[in-house]
């Protein structure tokens, strides 16, 4: 049912594109934004009966802001009577739409709201290095030549990433849930390169409201039907030395990328770009630390349930000796006696 009523929709897209044309494409405006709410409906749908429901959740805000740059593509477009030229408001939207989605490929599985606060910081100062140096392109399309062309390729960049990091945490997936959302956005990012690389290429020149906004649906309602359909995920997992180091390697995306747009705004951003590096170098350092913290925390309780009952709270037989030879070197130190009780604890459990 699903697939039908997608279908319907592109036929219905593709009917008011027919029989309601305008040079603003106010009718197929609407659809264009309709598109990315109604995947967003079905991926908070999803997120309340799914265990990878922040990947969801996500994915649902990123799809609002694509929308919110579509709805101010449509107002100025609808106010200004063409369709042909992108406000700003629209492309700083479309840029923040890969924030949220880059913040929940980088992360880990499962980790302390510090560390999830520190990746939201960088993934957000990163969504704004982009834009700035994307938006330095735009304000020169009138005198530059290679202005669409450089500000066409920075999205294909975004798109790609998106795409290559969706895809490798799928196949690393071993968790069935998370490895579910993983492809279902892998093939989602992978659809959307497709057709936007295509729309901002081959139909850059057209207005909206021609039939290759069909299009431009396609990606979303194909990730909407996939949230609505929560069938188990076949497939072979890779071994689990290779998912650990995905799943490990995985928050090395942010730092790494602040750097390299950091270094691309660097001429004509000086402060944002060091701010970029200042916050990539102290972000991965302060989140390293926090999950070193973790990890030894963790390894210290390990040690202590595997050397105590975890009844009584008294030493086992792992900790015999070391706890013998003490109370010895005690009672030999104070001359006082010693005394050693045997008791069957399994046999009161």
């Amino acid at each position: 049912m699903p697939v039908v009523l997608a279908l319907l929709y592109v036929l219905c897209h593709g009917l008011v594109v027919a029989f309601w044309p305008g040079t603003a494409g106010g009718g197929s405006f609407a659809f264009l934004t309709a598109a990315p709410l109604l995947a967003a409906a079905a991926c908070l749908w999803r997120a309340q009966r799914d265990r990878a429901a922040l990947g969801w959740r996500a994915t649902a805000l990123a799809l609002l802001l694509w929308a919110g740059g579509m709805g101010f593509n449509m107002v100025d477009a609808l106010s200004a009577g063409r369709s042909n030229i992108t406000p700003s408001a629209s492309l700083l939207l479309y840029v923040l739409y890969g924030v949220p989605l880059v913040f929940i490929l980088a992360r880990a599985r499962r980790e302390r709201w510090t560390i999830s606060l520190i990746d939201g910081l960088m993934a957000a100062l990163l969504g704004v290095l982009f834009f700035v140096h994307t938006q330095s392109f735009a304000d020169r399309i009138d005198i530059d030549d290679q202005a669409m062309a450089n500000m066409q390729h920075m999205f294909d960049i975004q798109n790609l990433c998106i795409a290559a990091f969706a895809v490798v945490r799928w196949l690393a997936g071993d968790v069935p849930e998370r490895r579910a959302f993983f492809r279902a956005l892998a093939l989602y990012a992978l659809g959307y390169l497709v057709v936007a690389y295509y729309i901002n290429h081959y139909t850059a020149e057209q207005s909206f409201g021609a039939y290759n906004d069909l299009l431009i649906d396609v990606p979303f309602l194909l990730l909407a039907v996939l949230a609505l359909r929560q069938s188990p995920v076949p497939g072979r997992v890779l071994h689990p030395r290779l998912s650990r180091l995905v799943q490990a390697g995985g928050p090395m995306i942010l730092p790494l990328l602040l750097l390299v747009v950091g270094t691309l705004v660097v001429d004509h951003a000086r402060p944002l770009a060091v701010a970029g590096f200042v916050v990539a170098t102290l972000g991965f350092g302060l989140r390293s630390t926090l999950l070193q913290i973790d990890l030894l925390e963790g390894q210290a309780t390990l040690d202590q349930l595997a050397r105590q009952d975890g009844l009584t709270g008294v030493a086992n037989r792992r900790q015999f000796d070391t706890v013998l030879q003490a109370e010895w070197n005690r009672a030999r130190r104070s001359g006082t006696e010693l005394a050693l009780l045997l008791v069957d604890i399994d046999h009161f459990k």
